[in-house]
């Protein structure tokens, strides 16, 4: 299997540690190694990020999404919406974990089936 992977944490094991070769061997055979489950929510959103920064910029369309919070009926509200779930994501890696990063999770985690371009 040929895969580029940065999430590993790995790196950060001293080199005569014996899981090294464990965990280069599970990238091999999976594409991931156990060490990006120690932080998973943090291996999630590492690999989330850059990907709705660029879907922000790629998507044409929008989804018309109401709920008793939630109103999205234009390109414009839908483009607000990814900016504040990009904003929560940023803060959430420098753990910068206040009210607009709660926010921004909630709505990534209430629009996920949305986001289709």
């Amino acid at each position: 299997m040929k895969n580029i992977n940065t999430f590993s944490h790995a790196k950060c094991l001293k080199n005569n540690d014996p899981r090294k070769e464990k965990y280069r061997q599970q990238r091999k055979e999976r594409g991931f190694d156990n060490s990006e489950l120690w932080l998973l929510d943090y291996t999630i959103i590492s690999f989330t990020l850059p990907r709705l920064k660029v879907f922000k910029e790629y998507t044409q369309s929008y989804p018309v999404y109401k709920d008793d919070k939630i109103v999205i009926e234009t390109y414009e509200q839908w483009q607000a919406a990814i900016e504040k779930m990009i904003v929560a994501m940023e803060k959430y890696l420098v753990n910068s974990w206040d009210e607009e990063a709660v926010e921004g999770i909630d709505l990534f985690l209430k629009l996920f089936r949305e986001l289709w371009s």
